[in-house]
């Protein structure tokens, strides 16, 4: 017997044993953790595996409660593989406000104009030479509707 298979069953075994799911939820749960067991992903065709069991779970109209419970679990699992092997490093006051333009479709000049910040301190911030101060976040923060501490983040 392969060591997937063993590490399959025996996950089977411990959530067949398990006293928190109940009845036809707990059958279903059994039933999409032997198609793909729970486990720490240890590979990128793992992760691939446990991507496309994330996508054909998204697909479906509506959960049922054993879906939405296995698709939790399976979804922090991909994520604490993906942190681990393609960390994201912290964004720049110029990369921030950038990706806030470039998502709204807006000018510089428009920003300015609409979040009453002036042109200049828009352009030293995107081109790195000026970090965000607690007025330009304040007007930023209003302007977009977000909360303060998205632009706080380096602060």
């Amino acid at each position: 017997m392969s060591g997937s298979t063993q590490q399959r069953r025996k996950t089977v075994r411990r959530v067949q044993n398990s006293k928190m799911l109940k009845g036809r939820v707990k059958t279903n749960y059994v039933k999409l953790v032997s198609e793909f067991p729970l486990v720490e992903i240890g590979s990128e065709e793992h992760l691939k595996a446990a991507e496309h069991m994330l996508e054909s779970l998204l697909d479906c109209d509506k959960l049922s409660v054993a879906q939405e419970k296995y698709l939790n679990v399976l979804a922090m699992l991909i994520e604490r593989y993906e942190a681990e092997h393609y960390p994201i490093g912290e964004a720049s006051d110029a990369d921030l406000l950038r990706l806030f333009l470039e998502d709204r479709e807006l000018t510089q000049s428009r920003l300015a104009d609409e979040a009453g910040i002036s042109k200049s301190t828009i352009s030293q911030i995107l081109s790195g030479d000026r970090p965000f101060s607690k007025g330009v976040i304040n007007k930023l923060a209003d302007y977009f509707g977000v909360d303060k501490s998205i632009f706080a983040q380096n602060v």
